[in-house]
């Protein structure tokens, strides 16, 4: 029994642990159709907290709306809840298109607005590092200024099924949300599959993996068949903070192909193909469903 309790300590942590934690980008997200920021807020919220998941990371924009007093109220209002806040600049710029000192000012403006607790995490606005100068300058300023790099490992394109209700809601169209869920569900559980299975080829194991989403009204809304498609997958969801201290979140690969997140990055270092997602393909998908056009339904991944 000693032996094997001294094997199992050697091997560290099995390789596919299948533990996967959440965040949300673009918080708080203005007004909707569906939900005002304060309900989106609390709903989001309430449904974190009935499903029992783990503390989260929202990264935020806490100067992207017209309405700053709410947005930092409602940011408040996550970390009330034990969630984390991280920075996603103040307001959603794009290092590749204002340059860095125009990107540094945005930093430290909403850090100055809504101070991290604890360790502070940043995320790239449209997950852009930039070209290798402006990425390595940008990189070197924030390790200076303590921020932490937060990649993501799965992407979703969640924003994509808020963009398509919207637009439904806009023509006066029936929405079939039960249908529409399913497909959400479908495709992130598809994508963090996808991904999974990279993973396995680049690091050769399941690492803690971290999932991209955002603070919009389709997460909101499928929220609660997602997480429970995911436990029945066998994930375990763990706090974002937790998932951050695997060592693949560390790296630092010299290539353009951070806007899938760590591993479609590292995948390109070592030349391993990647899986290839359509947006486009998604999109006509969701016009099919919701009547926005005569497209036939696609698979967003081809």
């Amino acid at each position: 029994m000693r032996l094997l309790l001294a094997i199992a300590l050697c091997l560290g942590p099995p390789l596919w642990a299948k533990e996967i934690a959440l965040s949300f980008d673009d918080a708080p997200k203005p007004s909707s159709p569906h939900y005002s920021s304060q309900h989106r807020a609390n709903e989001l919220i309430r449904k974190l907290r009935e499903l029992e998941v783990p503390p989260v990371l929202f990264f935020a924009n806490a100067c992207a709306g017209k309405d700053r007093a709410q947005a930092l109220k409602i940011l408040r209002r996550y970390r009330e809840a034990g969630h984390l806040i991280g920075n996603h600049t103040c307001s959603h710029v794009q290092l590749t298109k204002v340059g860095l000192p125009a990107f540094v000012r945005d930093v430290e403006q909403g850090e100055k607005l809504f101070p991290q607790v604890g360790q502070k995490f940043f995320r790239f606005p449209y997950l852009d590092e930039g070209a290798p100068a402006l990425r390595d300058a940008a990189r070197e300023w924030l390790a200076a200024h303590h921020f932490r790099n937060a990649p993501i490992s799965i992407p979703s394109a969640d924003y994509v099924f808020s963009e398509k209700l919207s637009q439904s809601i806009a023509r006066g169209e029936n929405i079939d949300y039960e249908k529409v869920g399913s497909i959400f569900v479908e495709h992130i559980l598809d994508s963090v599959a996808r991904y999974d299975e990279l993973a396995k080829k680049v690091v050769g194991r399941s690492p803690r993996q971290v999932l991209i989403l955002h603070e919009m009204d389709a997460t909101v809304l499928f929220l609660e068949p997602l997480v429970k498609a995911l436990r029945k997958k066998g994930w375990t969801l763990i706090p974002t903070a937790e998932a951050y201290q695997d060592e693949i979140y560390r790296q630092a690969p010299k290539n353009f192909n951070a806007g899938n997140g760590i591993l479609s990055h590292l995948a390109a270092e070592k030349g391993i193909a990647q899986p290839y997602f359509s947006q486009a393909a998604l999109r006509r998908k969701l016009n099919a469903l919701l009547g926005l056009t005569p497209h036939p339904p696609l698979k967003a991944f081809e």
